[in-house]
């Protein structure tokens, strides 16, 4: 398989190189899907996101030092990161099953997450250090890496480029359109960001009056797990905006793009 998946015939979508991203369309097929398919695309990120819950239930029941917690909450931060780039890669099969007119069960969205994770994480991993690399240094650089390497994931599961060339293919997918991709970065982190604040919110409420680490503990587990179908939603866009890119930019037809998992 090479990143010319599907280019050989595109009489069967239109084709334009100038295609700007359209960021309702993209939101609003996200909900869609997410909705639709949310026990299956829930069950996935719950099993994503099994080494976040089990570094949380660690330190619940034994809570670090002082001096050493900054670092654990920094790694489980990190871990979260590269847990929703990975539940974009195992989505994007659900994605474009729907797409096509199909759901996928959570067995055959774990099973083809599982046949792309050594590269989706290499990619992940590579994105994410790229993107904090410029976070750390200014906020803009680190905004513009995350606008550029948005598709990266999903071309890693559909296109097998390799991490570098995975990259490389989302900044030409992209480029051209990022204001649009950031749009839609944007509007689903407000999203997400406002049950976040909720959740959390609630969290301090109910352990804001009490010393029990445990029962702090498990108000943050279950935060995390009250937010997994949000980073479905967030794993979807990627998957959908990579869709929408090659569709309309290179002219490829939904029923190519779904072969690849035949």
């Amino acid at each position: 398989m090479s990143s010319t998946l599907g280019l050989d015939d595109r009489s069967r979508a239109p084709l334009n190189p100038a295609y700007q991203l359209d960021v309702g369309r993209v939101v609003s097929q996200s909900i869609s899907i997410t909705l639709n398919n949310l026990p299956s695309f829930g069950l996935v990120g719950l099993i994503c996101y099994l080494p976040v819950l089990f570094v949380q239930a660690i330190l619940a029941v034994a809570p670090p030092p002082a001096d050493a917690a900054i670092w654990l909450n920094l790694a489980v931060s990190l871990a979260q990161g590269l847990s929703a780039l990975v539940l974009t890669g195992a989505l994007t099969f659900g994605v474009m099953r729907h797409l096509a007119g199909d759901k996928a069960s959570a067995g055959e969205i774990v099973q083809a997450g599982l046949s792309s994770l050594g590269r989706v994480f290499v990619v992940s991993l590579m994105v994410g250090i790229m993107t904090m690399i410029g976070i750390v240094f200014c906020v803009v650089p680190g905004v513009i890496v995350m606008c550029m390497n948005w598709v990266a994931v999903p071309v890693a599961v559909m296109e097998e480029p390799g991490a570098t060339a995975s990259m490389t293919r989302s900044q030409e997918l992209t480029a051209g359109t990022r204001l649009p991709v950031f749009a839609v970065i944007l509007l689903i982190g407000m999203i997400y960001g406002v049950v976040a604040m909720v959740g959390g919110v609630a969290v301090v409420g109910v352990t804001g009056a009490t010393e029990s680490a445990g029962l702090r503990g498990a108000a943050t587990i279950a935060l995390t797990v009250l937010l997994i179908p949000f980073e479905c939603l967030k794993a979807a866009s990627a998957a959908v905006g990579y869709h929408e890119l090659r569709v309309n930019r290179e002219g490829v037809g939904l029923d190519q793009l779904v072969r690849v998992f035949e």
